[in-house]
């Protein structure tokens, strides 16, 4: 091979800040090589070790660019002889080895006209979003999960093997369940999921008609309206206070829009937090079986309650058969940790078994069996007594900052009560300084959302508005550097 040769292509200058993908760039400047006829059919071409060490990348894009050049002709391989131009090179050689480059804003196809939330920014990203429920990962018991996670590999049962699902897991949940929230259901009366918005889906699917109406709180969940609405139902507001749902107005929503399901979280409502009172519960309950409704219940705070527990679920008390009792494990250890259950009537577990199946979701096993270690052998329950005294700090610290720091009275004039369970706490004041506090927030890279968020319709009462604000993400040290950024500024009229 003549020295011309080899300066020929170990020459080549690559473009390391192109947005083109290396092995395309070079098999792009190769082919423009031999386009110009300073390559002749037949020549050989070097190996992809000793190209990609002059050209200094990987060895993996070489081999790339040549596998592209082949398939495009430029390019032959033959055992005994190596690689070498192609005999006859490509008849277009305007073809392009490149990347296409397109407008990413252009979009060939329509949409379904969803509204993008209320008062985001177009082009404003927040390095933080503090406006869900959010478990700090952080305190994961990473030890215990890396031994589960081993065993739980090990013995993951085969999904032919288990036709409700992870029976073994089901198993050390059902106990779980009837010890810590007086759910007295089998195996058989749960079914796992990938988590709490897959089990709404699921029941959502399974339950619903385009068409059906369905109960909402309001303020409200709009993660959970949109799966709602994906499944065709027709949303009807169900009105909030410090006491959860009001049953008065759900019981005339009843009696005029007779809907087929009632979506509530009665032991943390989010975003509001409050607690459903016991006089409520009973209220609910009795409705449900009177307009055969069924109430899904979406238990997310479980078991992190920061006071003297006073409730039980719904479907403890369920006497009738018309709670759907979902559960998550989401907020208990990361959210990323795609595991849940549904708990009810064995009749309707079975039906969203058939569901699961018809659909091909798999169960979760791996999750699951994860869990099921941790439980057998007393690390979950461990992890849950740190998890709940590490977020009563936390919120704690919120509160402090609310009552005598710059963000309560006397700074932004925010308002919250102290809230019983969950990993995050309403803030309430005049609209005006809540849209202001918004605005320095994002300024300080921390996503809120406005009061119009939490609402189906018209915001409350102009003077007055509210947003959801999670601590459990952030430490003390973190909350109280986020604290000092989201201080009002002295020139605030």
């Amino acid at each position: 091979m003549s020295v011309p040769f080899y300066n020929l292509l170990f020459n080549i200058e690559m473009e390391p800040s192109s947005q083109e993908p290396t092995y395309l760039q070079l098999a792009r400047k190769i082919s423009e090589i031999m386009t110009a006829g300073k390559l002749q059919a037949g020549t050989p071409m070097p190996g992809t070790r000793t190209l990609a060490k002059a050209l200094r990348i990987s060895r993996n894009a070489a081999i790339a660019a040549f596998g592209e050049l082949h398939d495009q002709g430029w390019i032959e391989t033959e055992v005994g002889f190596g690689t070498r131009v192609a005999p006859r090179l490509p008849e277009s050689t305007t073809r392009s080895t490149g990347a296409i480059r397109v407008d990413p804003g252009l979009c060939g196809f329509d949409l379904p006209g969803e509204a993008e939330p209320p008062g985001i920014a177009h082009g404003r990203f927040s390095p933080m979003e503090l406006w869900a429920p959010a478990a700090d990962p952080r305190l994961m018991p990473a030890d215990e999960i890396t031994r589960a996670f081993r065993r739980g590999l090990a013995k993951a049962p085969r999904p032919v093997a288990a036709p409700l699902g992870p029976t073994t897991f089901l198993d050390a949940l059902a106990e779980l369940l009837a010890q810590r929230k007086a759910l007295g259901t089998g195996p058989s009366g749960l079914v796992a999921t990938g988590g709490s918005l897959p089990g709404l889906d699921l029941v959502a699917r399974t339950f619903l008609r385009p068409g059906d109406r369905v109960a909402v709180e309001e303020p409200g969940n709009p993660r959970a309206w949109a799966v709602l609405r994906r499944a065709g139902a027709e949303l009807v507001p169900v009105p909030v206070d410090g006491e959860g749902l009001q049953t008065e107005a759900l019981e005339d929503i009843c009696i005029a829009h007779r809907p087929r399901l009632l979506y509530l979280t009665p032991n943390c409502q989010w975003p509001t937090t409050a607690i459903l009172s016991a006089e409520r519960r009973s209220a609910v309950l009795e409705l449900a079986a009177r307009y055969r409704m069924i109430v899904l219940e979406d238990d997310h705070a479980a078991e992190l309650y920061h006071e003297e527990r006073s409730w039980s679920p719904l479907a403890s008390q369920d006497r009738r058969g018309v709670v759907i009792h979902a559960g998550t494990f989401e907020h208990l250890m990361s959210p990323t940790f795609a595991l849940g259950w549904l708990a009810g009537p064995l009749k309707a577990m079975a039906a969203l078994r058939r569901a699961q199946g018809a659909a091909g979701i798999p169960a979760p096993f791996l999750f699951s069996e994860i869990i099921r270690e941790l439980i057998l052998d007393g690390a979950f329950l461990r992890h849950v007594r740190k998890a709940r005294t590490t977020y009563r700090g936390r919120r704690d610290r919120v509160l402090a900052a609310l009552e005598t720091g710059p963000l309560g009275p006397g700074g932004w004039g925010l308002r919250a009560h102290a809230p019983a369970s969950g990993l995050g706490l309403w803030l309430e004041a005049e609209a005006a300084c809540l849209e202001a506090f918004r605005a320095q927030a994002l300024e300080a890279g921390l996503g809120l959302r406005p009061d119009a968020h939490w609402r189906l319709g018209p915001s409350g009462p102009s003077d007055a508005s509210g947003t959801y604000l999670a601590f459990g993400p952030l430490k003390g040290a973190e909350w109280e550097a986020l604290a000092a950024r989201l201080a009002p500024s002295l020139l605030r009229s």
